[in-house]
């Protein structure tokens, strides 16, 4: 009995270590496989990790560039500000100056029209005149119905109404009637 036992048991260990080595023949297939794919998700992770790497590269420039862009936009919106400061002040001296001419201008027209008027006063009593109600006046630059009616002591209604004018508008050269009182 005991080499029956032995004779099971040689049988059994041998029938083991066939299913063993078929068992381990698989399992190595099996790990072969497993290793293979491990191979292939190794390489696109390390590919995805490169893609990564580079679009952190990336990003980071952009982000430079970003901030780079941001500062300068302040810079200008700093001399835009600055800009328009300066032509605020530019155009207050220009407005001032203008204003000034303006006036120097017509305070000159007003002292020529009048010397103009007291001439032709002398002259038109003298020579011109002819009518006692009003005198001839030959419109000079810078004049203005205004200005000669200030000047002639009358309104600028009666000179239009004597020169049926229907505007305001006079040419240099125009010869006018102007009422005398």
């Amino acid at each position: 009995m005991k080499k029956t036992i032995l004779l099971l048991l040689l049988i059994a260990i041998f029938s083991l270590k066939l299913s063993a080595q078929s068992s381990n023949a698989a399992v190595y297939r099996e790990f072969d496989r497993v290793y293979e794919k491990m191979k292939i998700y190794n390489s696109n992770f390390a590919k995805q990790q490169q893609q990564i790497n580079a679009l952190e590269y990336k990003l980071k420039s952009l982000n430079s560039q970003i901030s780079s862009l941001k500062s300068e936009n302040q810079q200008l919106k700093t001399e835009l500000s600055d800009l328009k400061e300066n032509q605020k002040a530019m155009l207050k001296e220009v407005r001032q100056a203008v204003e000034a001419a303006v006036s120097d201008l017509a305070k000159n027209t007003e002292t020529q029209i009048n010397k103009i008027v007291e001439q032709q006063n002398k002259i038109s009593t003298q020579n011109n005149a002819t009518d006692d109600n009003y005198v001839n006046y030959k419109v000079q630059p810078g004049a203005t119905l205004s200005a000669i009616a200030k000047a002639y002591k009358c309104s600028v209604s009666e000179i239009k109404k004597l020169n049926k004018l229907k505007t305001n508008k006079i040419f240099v050269g125009q010869k006018l009637k102007i009422p005398v009182k």
